[in-house]
């Protein structure tokens, strides 16, 4: 009985041993640092207009002329002027939209381009020539996803797919329209910002 004894301690002894070991290897874990490392580039998608100052000059308009912004024509309104919107660079086939915005108030009930000049009862209206729509730009500081852009007037942003070299262009006009006041002669001017919107 003690031999038999003795066998067993003799066993047990190794086997806690190992477990020790196991334990403690358990509980001092190396470790490994990683950098990840890239570059962002530039997009290289850009807007411009085909009108190289960046301003539009509006023709003189009687004051009894003018239209008001639901009848605004893009193409046949006293006052239109024509001009486009144009990218290079951008993704091939790709959908992008066109977002207008800007200081605004409302003429019969549509958005317009508040005239920051001395006439009074007017507007600056954009107008979509495609679609013969008025676009209606949306407040400034105003960010549109593009699901929610459109290729009518609704919300100041404008639909369209580049072409296989990455070229889209928006043909717009621009004119003056009344904002339902009396209109009295003077200076117009608005300005609008426009931007590209991507997925």
């Amino acid at each position: 009985m003690l031999k038999t004894n003795k066998v067993l301690l003799a066993l047990s002894i190794p086997l806690l041993f190992m477990s020790a070991q196991s334990s403690f290897a358990a509980t001092t874990p190396t470790s490994q640092d990683v950098t990840f490392s890239g570059t962002l580039t530039p997009s290289t998608c850009t807007l411009a207009t085909d009108v190289m100052s960046g301003s539009i000059d509006l023709p003189s308009v009687d004051t009894l002329s003018v239209p008001s912004a639901s009848s605004f024509a893009p193409e046949t309104a006293p006052g239109g002027v024509k001009f486009s919107m144009v990218t290079t660079g951008c993704d091939a086939n790709s959908h992008i939209g066109l977002q207008i915005t800007g200081n605004t108030v409302t003429a019969d009930g549509i958005q317009v381009l508040k005239n920051d000049q001395t006439a009074k009862g007017v507007a600056v209206v954009i107008g979509n020539i495609t679609s013969n729509q008025v676009v209606t730009p949306l407040a400034e500081g105003t960010i549109t996803p593009l699901a929610s852009c459109s290729d009518g007037m609704s919300n100041g942003c404008i639909t369209m797919t580049t072409t296989s070299d990455g070229q889209a262009k928006w043909d717009l006009a621009a004119g003056i329209v009344s904002t339902g006041e009396t209109v009295t002669a003077g200076l117009v001017s608005a300005q609008a910002d426009f931007q590209i919107v991507y997925d």
